[in-house]
């Protein structure tokens, strides 16, 4: 049971309750081919929002390391039943430095049903471990999309810390930032987003 985004970009917030419900995710997740550089798994469920939505998904990723820079391609099909098909591709470029200090690029494009033509979104960020159990960094994201013409619908900078909170299961991250959007006429918006991960197994820092 989750609420991970699938049809969203990588970078992209849920709508707040103004413009759309509150969705949960239930549903298994199927790990087909899992090695070193190569992974393809599926998710099947139900999404409540809330009544029961069916949805499926698969996603394939292939990792190179070129120059010390490590490449990950992922592809991702999905299909809700009153959102339609869609599709992601992504790629995230990254490089570790001076041993705590790491820098990623994203690039991610996305067209689907619901989309608003394809939409495009490219993060940038800067991250330092500063323990085995907390990492702080910089971000700055951009995001436009192509439906007829080119739009730039968001600009975004911001902060993030991210610690284990419990024991090895429980995390937390708090993210000010400052975005100017399109649907406010490009006018300032600061905001602090603060998320918790519960996860079983070892707590994975977000890039």
């Amino acid at each position: 049971m989750d609420n991970i985004k699938r049809n969203e970009l990588p970078g992209k917030d849920f709508p707040g309750p103004e413009k759309q419900d509150n969705y949960l995710h239930l549903g298994l997740n199927f790990q087909l081919i899992k090695k070193a550089i190569l992974a393809l798994d599926a998710d099947a469920g139900l999404r409540f929002s809330p009544m029961p939505e069916p949805f499926g998904l698969i996603r394939y990723s292939y990792t190179k390391t070129i120059f010390d820079f490590n490449n990950t391609i992922t592809e991702e099909l999905f299909w809700y039943r009153d959102d339609g098909f869609g599709e992601i591709t992504q790629l995230d470029i990254g490089r570790k430095f001076l041993e705590n200090y790491t820098v990623w690029n994203t690039f991610a494009a996305m067209w689907a049903q619901h989309s608003d033509g394809v939409e495009f979104e490219e993060t940038i960020s800067f991250q330092k471990r500063i323990t085995e159990k907390r990492v702080g960094g910089v971000f700055g994201s951009l995001f436009w999309n192509k439906e007829g013409s080119w739009q730039m619908n968001t600009y975004r900078i911001g902060f993030k810390y991210r610690s284990l909170l419990y024991k090895n299961w429980l995390c937390y991250e708090i993210q000010p930032r400052l975005d100017w959007e399109r649907e406010n006429d490009f006018q300032l918006d600061p905001s602090i987003r603060i998320m918790f991960d519960i996860l079983f197994g070892c707590c994975q820092k977000k890039n």
